[in-house]
């Protein structure tokens, strides 16, 4: 996947990671509840790039970087979200 097409999933404006060297990655993890596991990591200090939004694609989703300039992505089925 290209940068640029990552970037522009997360988020319409402009990512400023501000990471130099290295080599990057876009990961993603499933969680049961992204909204609870988005609250438990700013609570330990995580800065996200993305709130949790549903996405159009059926996922419910929200990014973070880590300090090694790797953009997370966790989701969770829109469809388990509304079965909850």
């Amino acid at each position: 996947m290209e940068i640029s097409a990552a970037a522009h999933m997360i988020s319409e404006e402009a990512l400023d990671l501000k990471i130099e060297g290295g080599p990057r990655g876009f990961l993603a993890a499933g969680v049961d509840d992204v909204d609870a596991t988005y609250e438990q990591l700013k609570a330990r200090g995580v800065t996200f790039l993305r709130p949790p939004t549903d996405q159009s694609w059926g996922l419910r989703t929200a990014y973070f970087a880590d300090p090694e300039g790797n953009v997370w992505e966790i989701n969770q089925s829109i469809k388990s979200k509304s079965e909850g």
